[in-house]
């Protein structure tokens, strides 16, 4: 089974296209909070969101082809780097963000900023259909799956942005990097 793990302003509309392109089954699973409900004892911060993934993985029948993207990527690398769940293949981008001086691409870094973060997702949800959905089109999102992912901006969503950059400072190599670097090391 392949499952797919978006990444950070999106949902799983992200990945239909490539679901529909690669057939066989599938699943791309939906961070929560990410255009669906947010459990009401979920704290989101990367522990937590690396734990959801870890429990979803583990309902799952095998063998697993795990993929993730932007931040799905990185709770991609985490699942697979501390070895709590089986996985046939993983894949990844991102993954300098596991550099011990990786810094914060400007937008996320803006978003850890208190104050900042909450006025930029505050903008961008009260934007126009269309400007927001160019923000994305520019990163090579399609414009129908970026109009849909801007629809799921909500107030929650934006939480969980920030609830998930802001357990990540300086970046996650500060208390992941060595289970990345090293999947031996002492947890």
């Amino acid at each position: 089974m392949r499952v797919f793990v978006h990444g950070v302003p999106e949902t799983t509309v992200v990945w239909k296209a490539l679901q529909e392109a690669v057939g066989g089954p599938s699943a791309s699973l939906a961070l929560p909070g990410f255009g669906n409900s947010l459990p009401s004892s979920f704290v989101p911060t990367k522990d937590q969101y690396a734990s959801w993934l870890m429990d979803e993985l583990k309902k799952m029948q095998g063998p697993i082809d795990l993929v993730g993207h932007d931040w799905g990527a990185l709770l991609v690398l985490r699942a697979a780097t501390v070895g709590e769940v089986q996985l046939r293949s993983w894949v990844c981008d991102v993954g300098s963000v596991f550099h011990p001086n990786y810094a914060w691409h400007p937008w996320a870094a803006a978003l850890i900023t208190p104050g900042q973060g909450e006025e930029m997702l505050l903008h961008r949800r009260q934007s126009s259909p269309e400007e927001a959905g160019a923000l994305m089109t520019t990163s090579g999102v399609p414009t129908g799956a970026a109009g849909e992912m801007f629809a799921a901006l909500d107030e929650v969503m934006s939480r969980c942005i920030l609830g998930l950059y802001r357990s990540a400072v300086p970046n996650v190599a500060v208390d992941w990097g060595a289970d990345a670097l090293d999947p031996t090391s002492e947890r």
